[in-house]
């Protein structure tokens, strides 16, 4: 905001530069830091604000958006609210508007170009900061201004250094302006600031060179050009504030994100200047060491207060250079010809706190012995001096000759830079190692290209995993470098900005890239600072502590965690698009493409196998292009992709997805036909969400675009996880990946409409983060946008009702007895129907299966699929013929009679067996299970009490199955449990059946860790052994398990919460438990249970994510359901014991930094 920058007029009232004295604030390095954080606050406001500023807003929305985000997201002050009266945050300049707009309910159009000004107060120093936006489409002549003044912006700032003067900044924006045949105002200027908003120096943005005040470091001041397409005169309006140009003419204006120190931007940090000295009056490594400790020290504490990263590492960089230089003048000054070249990302001059120094000896000839010896000397001192380097020592022809059919020794070798030695050297080197001789570009391109690859798909190809590596997963650092090094390959781009100079990327494009960079720079170094360690897995443990390190802090509906996951998962998604977009464009400029392009239709055509829009303006002359883009994808197989341009120009055109465009009957048509298609749902559905179509088609998904759970159950991001969901859907749509759901895969593919099911996951979860219930306000945005779309409306309400009731089945079958008749009528009667049922077990098991990839097992595809074919023959009976239970008691016996006749079992031994159990045990367990149990009873001796301990590795439920058929003993469950707790299994689902005979029959469903049964033989023997040593063991004997928690699981805090019911039909209690889970937790429960004389019936376990949700079917000694006081004897013991195990097992979190 410029409004105190009036330039100071002389008597005759024209403007006149440095006529009157000023008086200019000095500021110290501390202050610089703190305007640098003010300023990098300004600039969040501005990166915010972009996606918001599109035709049909209002300046006024705008302004509050900007507002609502200082206060409550930054916590910081708007300084523009009420300075001198000014009545809003931003100052909205459009069009001809100079400057000091005031936001109103003038709503923006396509064409219109836009300044907003913001300026935020932190720890009581200023950041001021302004950015042009077009709005839509602009004019080419709206778009060349603009350009135009972010050009001159910088040519101003070029000129600043110290000794330079105040005219020279104005000299070098007025030429660049007017050579343009552009004007720049003169009675507005930038300003000094600090402290205090508008101080000393003014800085006019004309003016002769050599003239005005000379530029001192720690002079703090803006430089923000006004520039007029037509003259330069401008006037006030009545209102006192806005500024517009005198004849109409369009005007621009910028202002960099952060104020600009007279300081100059190389790395400014006096332990530099001092340290050479200090090493060479070091004698003995500690001394080397000590002076290392410092600056590294010296450097966190840099971070902790907020310095802007990019200074930081390039400040390590520069640190460990000086030390290489003192130390090999030490020990290799007197071999000739040498080179100490850096290599890898130390050869970007880019190191954080923990990063591989990595170091190539660049040697004219075979070492002989005295310069082997140097070497191990020199590297032996840097290890002892505490710089862990790799090196490596290499002729010229032997970096050649390692480089043959190595990519990543190539692109290790590409970014070297001379520390120190012979030049020449590491001229020759390059020379060797030049396109023409090794790995031509586009070898190097395609190689670069499927290492990428590559490194994507460990991380399931997706860059929204709940712990990311920082670094290598999709959308990190690695994927800025790829485009760096081709950039560096193809035309010998040193920087990011090459890319800008060469024309492949836009200027809007390099300010993103390097934006994002400057984030997952930040990140990494906290990650580093952190631990103490070179640890780029964002995970669990550190991202809280970021988060708060960062400033982020916990609101209405979102933790600050999440806060801070969704800014790193956009702008990973940024990344990621922008990684696709570059290469691309080096595709189409390396490959030597020539085809000419073959028209599909009046609005696209196909170049090289990419899908290309005829024009630029194709998307403006027809909108519905912007998905008729996605279904030509999906009717084409031969496209490999889309061209750059017609990428850009989709990011250029989301604006035009507004309301008018959703209630569009040809663009519903076109959404449809996408769902509809039989090939490349998925694949064009994650498409139009990177490329930003799918949040404006549908803005209540684009609102939960990078939306993290801070939670161990889901393992991906909201957006992400649903498209999992849509895909799974579609695999059990084709026949091909029939094995691995055989019976999702049958159902969905004999459904009548499969957009159905497409349409209920992408909407599933579309509420989270509001508050209330996701489920419910899910529905309501479904049918609305399903009645939008041309639906019927009883399509529309079947989508609802999904939406409504998507985690019904995956509930009721894991926490409910799914054998009880009553279970199954009550969900029939709630399903209705069998197209709802088939409909929602295949979202149940899609759902499931895509939230986290360690929740998926095949316990829980037998469970769901026994549970909805139970309900499915209850539908066929029909509503008004509930099943009962002895019709189910006779559907069991006789389908486990007839296994047991083939295996030739008599008759006489089945019923034998049979006439220890209750009817309950038939409703409990499946005909293969009986007839395994009556198996093993009618082989043994009927008259031993030995205890009978057997396995099924595959039993029919998906898992291994444990039974134990013996006397009761005290402590029987938690004793058992325990066992098998403490050799790593989990137990999914157990069964405590007492027999009329004085027996108890125990049947425990078991998995390995990672889900899987159990089929190792030495395993089975392992689980068998441990299963003798619980039951042979003394009675007082003590059970513990040892198995620690995983670090995962210990981040979280559950407090334990305990409901007991009655089930008077069953007679019996229903205790259901969410605890931390934990090893050892079910153990906890059984000794709690024995120590208040409660007998166990049943356990249904269920792990959601960190927490256990588990219900057990509870009586008390005469087989009666608890009493009240019983019941709450045992609950208040319960949470005492299970609290205290709890509290026992966190870990503390070490402060910031400390390592572990």
């Amino acid at each position: 905001m410029s409004y105190a920058c009036l330039a100071r007029p002389c008597s005759g009232g024209a403007a006149t530069p440095f006529r009157t004295p000023m008086h200019v604030t000095i500021k110290t390095p501390e202050e610089q830091e703190k305007m640098r954080v003010a300023g990098r606050l300004a600039a969040d406001v501005l990166d915010m604000i972009g996606e918001h500023v599109v035709p049909g807003v209002t300046t006024e929305e705008l302004d509050r958006l900007c507002h609502d985000y200082i206060v409550n997201v930054q916590r910081s002050v708007p300084a523009n609210l009420n300075y001198r009266g000014f009545p809003k945050t931003i100052c909205s300049s459009v069009n001809h508007v100079v400057c000091h707009g005031i936001p109103n309910d003038r709503r923006l159009k396509a064409g219109d170009i836009v300044n907003i000004d913001v300026t935020v107060i932190r720890d009581g120093f200023h950041g001021d900061t302004s950015r042009m936006y077009l709005v839509g489409k602009a004019a080419p002549h709206a778009q060349r201004l603009s350009e135009t003044c972010f050009a001159a912006m910088w040519r101003g700032i070029e000129a600043v250094r110290p000794g330079a003067r105040l005219g020279d900044i104005g000299h070098a924006i007025q030429s660049f302006v007017e050579g343009n045949d552009y004007s720049v105002v003169r009675e507005y200027c930038g300003h000094g600031i600090g402290r205090v908003y508008h101080e000393d120096p003014q800085v006019l943005h004309y003016g002769e060179p050599g003239t005005g005040l000379e530029l001192e470091p720690g002079m703090t001041f803006t430089i923000e050009p006004m520039v007029n397409a037509g003259k330069r005169h401008v006037r006030l309006l009545p209102d006192g504030w806005t500024v517009v140009t005198k004849d109409h003419s369009l005007s621009a204006s910028e202002l960099l994100e952060e104020t600009r120190p007279a300081t100059p931007p190389p790395i400014s940090w006096p332990l530099l200047e001092t340290l050479p000295a200090r090493l060479a009056a070091g004698r003995e490594p500690a001394a080397w060491r000590e002076l290392l400790r410092s600056a590294h020290e010296e450097l966190k504490a840099r971070f902790l207060a907020s310095e802007p990263v990019e200074e930081l590492v390039h400040s390590r960089a520069a640190l460990v250079d000086t030390v290489l230089r003192e130390a090999w003048s030490r020990h290799c000054a007197a071999l000739p010809g040498w080179a100490l070249v850096a290599v890898g990302g130390y050869g970007r001059a880019e190191l954080h706190p923990c990063s591989d120094i990595d170091i190539l000896l660049l040697a004219p000839r075979s070492p002989d012995p005295r310069g082997g010896g140097a070497i191990e000397a020199l590297v032996a001192f840097l290890w002892d001096i505490g710089l862990e380097v790799g090196h490596s020592v290499r002729t010229v022809a032997e970096c050649a000759e390692e480089c043959v059919g190595d990519v990543g020794v190539m692109t290790t070798l590409l970014e070297a830079r001379l520390v120190a030695g012979v030049a020449q050297l590491l001229a020759a080197m390059r020379q060797a190692l030049a396109p023409e001789r090794l790995w031509p570009v586009k070898q190097f391109f395609e190689a670069k290209v499927r290492e990428q690859a590559a490194r994507h798909l460990k991380a399931n190809d997706t860059a929204y995993n709940l712990e990311p590596n920082v670094k290598t997963g999709p959308g990190g650092l690695r994927d800025i470098q790829t485009i760096a090094w081709v950039a560096k390959r193809h035309f010998g781009a040193e920087t990011l900005d090459g890319l800008a100079t060469h024309g492949f990327l836009t200027v809007a494009e390099l300010r993103r890239l390097e934006q994002a960079q400057a984030f997952l720079w930040k990140v990494r170094f906290g990650l580093h600072t952190l631990t103490g360690r070179r640890e780029d897995r964002l995970l669990f443990d550190y991202q809280i502590r970021l988060a708060q390190s960062f400033g982020y802090q916990d609101a209405s509906y979102t933790l600050a965690v999440e806060q801070f996951m969704q800014r790193y998962y956009r702008t990973v998604m940024d990344v990621s698009l922008l990684n696709e977009l570059l290469l691309q464009l080096f595709r189409e400029a390396i490959l030597s493409e020539s085809e000419p392009p073959r028209p599909l239709n009046a609005r696209f055509q196909v170049r090289n196998g990419s899908l290309e829009a005829v024009s630029e303006d194709v998307f403006q002359r027809s909108p519905a292009a912007l998905l008729e883009l996605f279904a030509l994808l999906q009717q084409n197989e031969g496209l490999h992709g889309v061209r750059a341009s017609t990428m850009r120009a989709v990011a250029k055109s989301l604006w035009l997805i507004d309301e008018e465009f959703r209630q569009n009957p040809r663009h519903h048509r076109l959404f449809l036909e996408i769902l509809r298609s039989p090939v490349g749902v998925t694949h064009e559905l994650r498409r139009m969400n990177t490329y930003g179509v799918l949040g404006r088609y549908i803005p209540a998904f684009g609102r939960v675009v990078g939306r993290m759970q801070y939670d161990l159950f889901h393992a991906y991001t909201v957006d992400a996880h649903t498209l999992f969901v849509v895909s799974n859907l579609r695999r059990f749509a084709i026949p091909r990946y029939d094995q691995e759901l055989p019976e999702a895969s049958r159902v969905m593919q004999q459904l009548p409409k499969s957009e159905i099911a497409y349409l209920a996951a992408l909407f599933h979860d579309i509420a989270k983060g509001r508050g209330g219930d996701h489920s419910e306000l899910g529905a309501v945005e479904a049918e609305a946008f399903c009645l939008e779309q041309g639906l019927s409306q009883y399509d529309a309400r079947l989508v609802a009702w999904l939406v409504r009731n998507h985690l019904a089945l995956s509930i009721t079958s894991q926490k409910q007895d799914i054998g009880d008749p009553q279970v199954i009528n009550a969900f029939a009667h709630k399903v209705g129907d069998e197209t709802h049922l088939d409909y929602l077990y295949v979202l149940t098991c899609a759902d499931v299966r895509a939230t986290n990839p360690k929740l998926w097992n095949s316990w829980k595809a037998s469970l769901f699929s026994d549970f909805y074919q139970r309900v499915k023959r209850a539908l066929r009976r029909g509503l008004e013929s509930p099943i009962d239970p002895e019709h189910l008691v006779r559907e069991t016996q006789d389908a486990a009679r007839r296994l047991l006749l083939e295996r030739g079992v008599a008759e006489r031994d089945i019923a034998g067996a049979w006439s220890r159990f209750s009817a309950g045990y038939f409703l409990q367990h499946s005909p293969e299970e009986v007839a395994w149990h009556a198996r093993l009873l009618a082989d043994r001796d009927a008259t031993s009490d030995e205890p009978l301990v057997a396995l099924d590795p595959r039993s029919v439920r998906g898992t291994t199955a444990a039974l134990i058929f013996a006397r009761p003993r005290r402590h029987g469950f938690a004793r058992t449990t325990a066992a098998l707790d403490q050799v790593g299994l989990n137990i999914v689902d157990a069964r405590i059946t007492p027999t009329g005979d004085g027996f108890s029959l125990d049947l425990y469903h078991l998995l390995e860790d990672d889900g899987a049964p159990i089929t190792d033989t030495d395993r089975l023997t392992e689980i068998e052994q441990a299963l003798w040593r619980s039951l042979q063991g003394p009675a007082d004997a003590p059970f513990v398990v040892s198995r620690r928690a995983p670090r995962q699981a210990r981040m979280f805090s559950t407090p334990t919460q305990i409901a007991i019911s009655v089930d008077e039909r069953n007679r019996r209690s229903v205790l259901e438990l969410t605890a931390g889970d934990r090893p050892g937790l079910l153990c906890e429960v059984g000794r709690v249970l024995m120590e208040e004389r409660v007998e166990l019936q049943a356990a249904k376990i269920m792990t959601v994510g960190e927490r256990a949700e588990d219900v057990f079917h509870l009586t008390d000694f005469d087989n009666c359901p608890l009493t009240p006081q019983a019941a709450e004897r045992l609950r208040d013991h319960l949470v005492q014991a299970l609290d205290e195990r709890q509290a026992a097992l966190r870990e503390p979190h070490p402060a910031f930094g400390a390592a572990r």
